[in-house]
């Protein structure tokens, strides 16, 4: 009988869970049903943990790694300029540009009370180079002056076009020292009247390792004339008047406007003689000279600049023309330019030019012979906007002052006249 039970007992157990789950053969279906339980256990269960998981990471995302997150840097508030302390280095000839750089320094000091200052250095322009060469880490303190030449056709590692080494980084424009320049010849020679007429003549062309000698060479070579160049020693211009020479070369500022201007002792010679005249540049030899030296054209060099019938007289006081005729033209270059190198900071640029700009007058004081035309033209010599520092861009699109070969353009379109 307890054999019956136990038996019996079986049968009842496979047979409730058979009926339980509707099946018939009492081992397949109990294991069949274990099987279905588990799978259909673990599906919800995978479905609720997957749910939850996926919730707590998005919460996770929120509370653990926002606090932990890099923040980002605030944008720096740029210093006023008045608050900026800053003392550049001035490394170049003060026997030529001394007066230029005094006038500056006291537009500096009206505007910030000595927080920005030059200190000069007497050297030269080669040396200037060599100095920035050899003290990379000074680059951005330093202003020097140089030509245009050396911005446009600067090649690193190579040789700047004055025969000395190329500054480590190119120059960027600040100001210019004499705006819009050109190279003139002048003679006293009534039968020089163009570069043509130089053939066997003895011509000064200007001072060793500067870019005359190679301007010159240039226009020479492509007029086919042989002249007895001289170079160096006295100046071209102390040689003309006293009749050493026949023609000598030399650099004219706001060159292409009626207010041209020299120095104060050439305008002396030019009244004491009494006979200087300009000596024409054709416009057909300067497009030869752009022709044969293609890299210097592309590099924005060997502009032909219009010049006009008794410009010079004005500024010379003289009462004859030294400009005779129109339709003369003579070849962009010689603007002597104030720059630094790109690493100079940017609002230190631009509070150093705000502060010339903004007392610009001053310059009254020091060389008045040209002072207006240099306050509206300061930013005038042939180098493309492109190349000027960004913060002296800055500094003259503030003020609504020109600058750049753009200026020159837009002051040659305003000005048809001269």
């Amino acid at each position: 009988m307890r054999k019956l039970a136990g038996i019996g007992l079986l049968a009842l157990l496979a047979g409730l869970v058979a009926a339980a789950c509707g099946g018939t053969e009492t081992i397949e279906v109990v294991k069949e049903v274990e099987v279905i339980k588990e799978v259909e256990v673990e599906k919800v269960v995978e479905v609720e943990v997957e749910k939850v998981v996926t919730e707590t990471v998005e919460v996770e995302k929120i509370v653990v790694q926002a606090p932990t997150a890099t923040p980002v840097p605030p944008t720096p508030t740029p210093r006023a300029a008045g608050d900026i302390e800053y003392e550049w280095l001035f490394k170049d000839s003060l026997g030529f540009y001394g007066f230029g750089i005094e006038a500056v320094r006291e537009m500096l000091d009206r505007a910030y009370g000595g927080n920005i200052i030059i200190t000069p250095s007497d050297g030269s322009r080669l040396g200037s180079i060599q100095f920035q060469n050899a003290n990379p880490e000074l680059a951005g303190r330093l202003i020097q002056t140089q030509s245009e030449l050396d911005i446009l056709l600067w090649r690193e590692g190579g040789i700047a076009v004055t025969g000395a080494p190329a500054a480590n980084t190119r120059p960027h424009g600040l100001w210019s020292h004499y705006p819009r320049a050109c190279v003139m010849f002048f003679a006293r020679d009534p039968e020089i009247q163009s570069i043509y007429d130089m053939d066997g003549k003895t011509v000064y062309v200007g001072t060793q390792g500067h870019v005359s000698l190679i301007e010159s060479n240039i226009l020479f070579t492509q007029a086919g004339v042989k002249p007895n160049v001289v170079v160096g020693g006295r100046s071209g211009r102390d040689r003309l008047a006293d009749g050493e020479i026949d023609a000598t070369l030399y650099w004219t500022l706001f060159a292409d406007s009626m207010s041209a201007s020299e120095d104060p002792r050439t305008h002396t010679a030019m009244q004491l003689n009494g006979d200087w005249h300009f000596v024409d540049t054709p416009l057909e030899l300067i497009e030869k000279a752009r022709e044969a030296n293609p890299e210097w054209v592309n590099a924005g060099a060997l502009a032909p600049v219009k010049v006009f019938k008794g410009g010079l007289r004005t500024a010379a006081r003289t009462d004859y023309d030294i400009i005779q005729k129109e339709g003369l033209h003579c070849m962009a270059s010689g603007s002597p330019t104030f720059h630094t190198a790109p690493s100079a900071p940017e609002d230190v640029v631009y509070a150093t030019m705000k502060g010339i700009l903004d007392n610009r007058e001053a310059s009254d004081d020091y060389f008045s012979f040209y002072s207006k035309l240099w306050q509206d033209r300061l930013g005038h010599y042939g180098v493309p906007q492109a190349n000027f520092h960004p913060g002296a861009a800055r500094a003259y699109d503030e003020a609504g002052v020109t600058y750049g070969m753009e200026g020159i353009e837009e002051w040659a379109a305003a000005n048809p006249n001269g």
